[in-house]
């Protein structure tokens, strides 16, 4: 999970060039489709969805849901969770871009649901995204606005699997949320997806590190387009990559585990 960062005002231009007039009808109470401007979010997601990184397919698009951060219609917590017990949705921002990111179907749909635990108390009568947050703190993040790299700080990644970034507090809260509620370090595809990527990951750093000249240069700028967010997994690679930096030897066990698991081990 990584940060696309965008303020609001910038979301809205992006949506209004893309369709002239859907912050128009949504703004007359005439629930246009979520569907037209579906689009937007994938392109400034980079492709992937928000909460699991996992490449989604451009045709069709059947893969991928515009989720509502915030549930339409009703809300649960994880069980035993703060907030459990609510039940009343956020309806009021069902066309309020500020509560939209693209998740995958599996995130979306099998998984969070109607999910959404909060540190705080239940802002019900408060319809501003930002003064919500405030009010609600929710354990869940919003990969998508202004407030950059915030999903850096509460998760890292060991290898191939997501840890809590702090030991307690608020942040270990929201990490545990997140890791448990999108199954991160249990869906095999996810694994998969991260091996792989670790895999390619010290090759390029190897040669970077070996090689001279115009081939060095070249794993150096492969290196720096996978931490730019591109790449399925880009926040399992920005610390494998820290990683290779501070400790090769334990960076390349995740690598030779890697190799083994993708079939490139003799």
């Amino acid at each position: 999970m990584i940060a696309y960062p965008i303020r609001p005002d910038q979301l809205r231009a992006l949506i209004q060039s893309h369709d002239s007039d859907w912050l128009a009808a949504a703004a007359r109470g005439e629930g246009p489709d979520w569907g037209r401007i579906k689009a937007v979010f994938f392109d400034l997601q980079q492709h992937k969805c928000g909460y699991c990184e996992r490449r989604l397919p451009e045709r069709g698009r059947v893969e991928q849901d515009i989720e509502h951060f915030r549930p339409k219609r009703r809300v649960t917590s994880s069980p035993g969770g703060p907030g459990s017990g609510r039940s009343g949705g956020y309806g009021r921002l069902a066309y309020n871009p500020d509560n939209f990111l693209v998740a995958c179907k599996t995130c979306n749909t099998s998984l969070k649901k109607t999910q959404f635990p909060i540190d705080g108390r239940p802002g019900r009568d408060v319809d501003d995204v930002p003064v919500l947050d405030g009010v609600e703190r929710p354990l869940l993040i919003n990969p998508v606005g202004p407030k950059c790299g915030s999903p850096r700080r509460v998760i890292c990644f060991e290898g191939i699997l997501a840890r809590p970034r702090t030991k307690g507090g608020r942040a270990r809260r929201q990490a545990d949320a997140i890791i448990g509620i999108f199954e991160l370090n249990s869906r095999e595809e996810l694994l998969l997806g991260r091996f792989a990527v670790i895999w390619l990951t010290w090759l390029l750093f190897e040669r970077r590190e070996r090689q001279r000249g115009a081939e060095a240069k070249e794993a150096r700028t492969d290196l720096n387009r996978l931490k730019r967010g591109w790449s399925e997994h880009t926040a399992c690679i920005r610390d494998y990559i820290d990683l290779c930096e501070a400790d090769p030897v334990r960076a390349w066990e995740y690598f030779d585990c890697a190799r083994r698991v993708v079939g490139f081990s003799n």
